[in-house]
């Protein structure tokens, strides 16, 4: 009998709520079915910005860079340009991804490739900058919200002539 309490008790499970933790749902160029979910609170994206920064700038180099076999016919050469186009807007992809922690390459950047170039920048950039514009203003919005709350609280505790002199 004694087994079968301790079995009971082991086999409890307390669940706990996260959910507050909320994602942003942002629609793409006002398509419904265009729309990625970001956690604009998350600051670990400096750090994943820090340590992905140089594997952008190397395959921006790599793309810009392109040499190709002048020994290759004009067909090889079309497919061997195709194929590492490919292979860069793959990888890009895939560090965009990583950077957001969320499949938003695809949905952002439908058409064409993440180094398609507009007025001087590739796509990826211009992705990036927009969308880290969202997490700089929810962590301004969020600190601001913090510091004020913190204030409430302790402002108790500040002599009257202290808080004149502030």
């Amino acid at each position: 009998m004694g087994d079968k309490r301790m079995e009971n008790t082991m086999n409890q499970v307390v669940d706990f709520d996260l959910s507050f933790v909320p994602k942003k749902r942002i629609r793409i160029d006002g398509d419904d079915n265009r729309v990625i979910e970001l956690n604009t609170s998350d600051m670990g994206i400096i750090e994943r910005i820090d340590k992905l920064a140089n594997k952008m700038d190397e395959l921006s180099k790599q793309y810009v860079d392109k040499k190709f076999d002048e020994n290759l016919d004009e067909k090889a050469e079309t497919e061997e340009l195709i194929s590492e186009i490919k292979r860069l807007d793959t990888q890009m992809r895939t560090i965009v991804d990583d950077l957001f922690q969320s499949p938003i390459s695809d949905v952002c950047v439908q058409n064409g490739t993440m180094f398609d170039m507009v007025n001087g920048q590739f796509t990826y950039e211009i992705v990036i900058e927009k969308l880290l514009t969202l997490y700089t203003d929810n962590i301004e919005s969020e600190t601001k919200r913090t510091l004020d709350r913190i204030r409430k609280h302790t402002n108790k505790y500040i002599p009257q002539d202290h808080k004149k002199k502030s």
